[in-house]
């Protein structure tokens, strides 16, 4: 809210003058500065969680007032007598200039405004330096200014004001702002910013996250079960990985199958397995979670339950075996072998193929999971990830991937984060790893036991394309938030 930053124009004896307002946020150059950074982790306190981090020091913004042609006055007996007395609009408050002195290249400007005194001066208005001169009514404000203009003749013009109050808090440490709180209150030197009413207020994580939009690892004895919504809103909870008798997918009576067979002769899936079919690779993809019930094969039919609450019978040709699943509206070609139980294999990633393909999950928000590379688990470790479409971010770059591992445990299976990726986790006090990546899926880790209890939770919707961003307000109007209801 920086409509306060209009300014009209100045016009003294001397001259007339337009003026421009700018507030710089972040400059790269050599002599500029990062300002806020949106981060996840602990405060001067140790309190964890996420704020907008000013660097102890570093400026917090830069304040422009530009002249064109410039602020004029003549120059007499060290005084710039015309520029006195005008006023001059900072963040939108009237200040008035009660003192304007040059001496060689050094000018010094006494104004007085909301906040009282305010001066600023520069020993050299011919460089491009910033300097520690400016004071207020208590002394030293922590702030730099540089005054920028030229002499001609005996006409001196001011050609731009820059000014940068400095992040430094009350125990003079980095400033942390947490979500719905202001940068001001967390200053030693409010005054600094000039206006009672400029402030920069944290929003936090935007993004309402429906009920259940979450993808969870829920461990029960030697058993971790996989809980998430897919795009069509549908719940699944499902037996993922067991320790029981050995490391594999499933539980001790069902295989759970997501890597297609590599043929259409490569039945790999039994009565009672449990198998993942996804349409398409994409944030509108559906996933959907199956059982292959049984055969009712002198019928040339297959009995499929939906995990989500459904049970379809399916008919095949009784030449070829062939036959077509549908499922949310999506079709997946199949194939029954007369031989045995009567095992399938489907077109699980449907492709229109079968050849050994991967079927990964997508989730409600658009994210997929990637559970592995193949149905049996080689050794004691499977690695397994979160992906974040470029194309769900608001300013698309590249696709964020968050890597995680499940291990084989004596108490049973466990998540465990060996690299950090994209995902920053921090353990707190009382043994619970949170984390956060930088498109917003959060992460709550209960270590208390093993297995652990792992949730992520994710702030895009459905076919809405909403990354989970953090929010500031930059505004020279505080008043509208803090006002009290009436």
């Amino acid at each position: 809210h920086l409509g306060l930053l209009r300014s009209p124009p100045i016009e003294t004896s001397a001259g007339k003058t337009d003026v421009r307002q700018f507030l710089v946020l972040h400059k790269p150059d050599p002599e500029g500065f990062s300002g806020g950074e949106m981060i996840f982790g602990r405060d001067t306190e140790g309190k964890l969680g996420q704020f907008i981090r000013f660097r102890e020091g570093q400026p917090v913004f830069e304040y422009v007032i530009s002249f064109s042609p410039g602020l004029a006055s003549s120059i007499q007996n060290g005084h710039l007598p015309d520029i006195v007395q005008e006023e001059l609009l900072l963040f939108g408050k009237p200040y008035y200039i009660v003192e304007a002195e040059k001496s060689e290249q050094w000018v010094r400007l006494k104004l007085t405004g909301p906040f009282g005194i305010i001066e600023l001066e520069d020993s050299n208005v011919g460089d491009a330096r910033f300097e520690q001169g400016v004071r207020g009514k208590s002394g030293q404000l922590d702030a730099d200014v540089m005054i920028k203009g030229f002499k001609s003749q005996n006409t001196f013009f001011i050609t731009e004001i820059r000014y940068r109050p400095k992040s430094v808090g009350h125990e003079k440490k980095d400033v942390f702002v947490p979500p719905r709180n202001g940068l001001r209150t967390r200053l030693r030197q409010p005054a600094s910013l000039l206006s009672h009413s400029f402030d920069v207020i944290y929003g936090g994580v935007k993004g309402q996250v429906l009920t259940g939009d979450v993808v969870s690892f829920e461990g029960k004895g030697d058993d971790y079960f996989l809980s998430f919504v897919n795009t069509y809103g549908q719940s699944y909870k499902i037996p993922f990985v067991t320790t029981e008798s050995s490391f594999q997918y499933g539980d001790s009576t069902h295989d759970l199958i997501f890597v297609e067979g590599a043929s259409s002769a490569d039945f790999n899936i039994d009565p009672n397995d449990i198998f993942i079919v996804t349409n398409k690779l994409d944030i509108n993809g559906v996933t959907n979670v199956l059982r292959y019930s049984r055969a009712l094969y002198d019928d040339h039919k297959i009995v499929v339950d939906d995990l989500s609450g459904s049970s379809k019978t399916v008919s095949f040709d009784a030449g070829t075996g062939e036959g077509t699943l549908i499922v949310s509206g999506n079709t997946y070609t199949f194939f029954v072998s007369a031989a045995g139980d009567h095992p399938i294999v489907v077109d699980q990633n449907g492709d229109g193929t079968i050849d050994g393909g991967e079927a990964r999950i997508v989730l409600r928000a658009g994210n997929r999971l990637d559970i592995g590379s193949s149905n049996a688990i080689a050794g004691t470790q499977i690695a397994l990830s979160i992906t974040t479409p470029s194309r769900l971010f608001a300013e698309p770059k590249s696709d964020e991937n968050i890597n995680f591992v499940i291990n084989q445990e004596t108490e049973g299976p466990d998540v465990a984060f060996p690299s950090p990726g994209a995902l920053t986790v921090i353990r707190d006090k009382d043994n619970v790893d949170r984390g956060l990546s930088p498109f917003g899926v959060s992460m709550v880790r209960d270590g208390t036991h093993v297995p652990s209890q792992v949730i992520f939770q994710f702030g895009g919707i459905g076919d809405l394309q909403l990354s989970s961003e953090g929010t500031a307000v930059i505004t020279a109007e505080r008043e509208r938030f803090v006002r009290r209801k009436q």
